[in-house]
């Protein structure tokens, strides 16, 4: 069986592409070699050497990267020149199939070779601090400002503030899972936990957990969780189901890791939950759920239907046609 790597042609670059598009999508897969190749971390991607995978979880990614390896094509592949790695072929018909490496690394030397200045850039960014700070004391303060507004009134700033707003913070979820903000790991998961705070979803450690394997290997089926699965694979098609689903992106982001590789949580996940359940009673105890509505009303509307919401589709997804 070979890894599976894309990206998914179920949904386009904009709700104007998604509904042109003539198939839900085409999901590539790469050859089990490459990945395994790929997936060895480099020096100079903190990402790797970072990684919270434990021991167990470890040894499952080796087994299944392993068993993909056996009866692997090592030339780009057509469909039925595919097995599941015991012989048995391969037949999709709503994907397309590529034998190419894992682009992260490739992409990253191919720019290293380019750009060798671009090291200079390597390191973290304290500026991250005071941009999360701010962002955060922007939110609540529009929360508390809007805590007994209608919810008609709160939509168009649910969608341009609060939705580009959430959508920075969770890009700061994304360095701090890299260690990119401060120096030593805690005091980014810490800060990872304080961005989660307008969003009301305590997402910031187990997006950590998962986001690495994306980058380790990608591509890699039932580890790489930003795959879209087969079901979605199968029933989104059609410029109305494109369109629903694109909407729905924040709900299937969330849910598929817990249908494609489950994990039980660590202590860091029951404290951000903790912590960001505290916050959400207490801001619903003296504000009130409208103010709660603008928060979270943010997070879902800048993940699907906004601008800062497009790098979602252009880094995982591909139109055909």
């Amino acid at each position: 069986m070979t890894a599976r790597i894309v990206e998914k042609a179920g949904v386009a670059a904009s709700v104007a592409s998604a509904a042109s598009a003539d198939d839900a999508g085409v999901r590539a897969r790469k050859t089990a070699a490459a990945v395994a190749a790929a997936a060895a971390p480099a020096s100079s991607e903190r990402a790797c050497k970072d990684s919270t995978v434990g021991s167990s979880e470890s040894d499952d990614m080796s087994h299944r990267l392993k068993r993909f390896q056996h009866n692997a094509p090592t030339a780009n592949p057509s469909p039925a020149d595919l097995t599941d790695g015991y012989g048995a072929a391969l037949h999709k018909t709503d994907f397309h199939w590529v034998g190419t490496d894992e682009p992260h690394a490739s992409r990253r030397k191919l720019i290293l070779a380019k750009y060798p200045h671009i090291r200079d850039l390597y390191g973290y960014d304290h500026k991250t601090v005071w941009i999360t700070l701010g962002l955060v004391t922007l939110q609540l303060t529009m929360a508390y400002l809007l805590r007994n507004s209608s919810v008609w009134f709160i939509l168009p700033f649910a969608w341009a503030i609060s939705g580009s707003s959430n959508s920075c913070l969770n890009m700061v979820v994304h360095e701090c899972a890299h260690g990119l903000a401060l120096k030593y790991r805690p005091y980014n998961a810490v800060l990872g936990m304080i961005a989660n705070i307008p969003t009301c979803v305590p997402s910031s450690i187990t997006f950590r957990r998962y986001h690495l394997d994306h980058h380790t290997s990608q591509g890699v089926d039932g580890v790489d969780v930003d795959l879209p699965t087969d079901l979605e694979g199968k029933y989104v098609r059609g410029r109305f189901l494109k369109a629903l689903w694109l909407f729905f992106v924040p709900l299937f982001y969330t849910l598929r890791p817990m249908f494609v590789k489950p994990r039980s949580p660590i202590l860091a996940e029951n404290i951000n939950q903790a912590f960001i359940i505290t916050i959400d009673v207490l801001i619903y105890h003296f504000w009130g759920w409208r103010s709660l509505f603008y928060l979270f009303g943010g997070l879902w509307l800048g993940s699907s239907y906004h601008p800062s919401a497009a790098h979602f589709i252009a880094e995982h997804f591909g139109a055909r046609g």
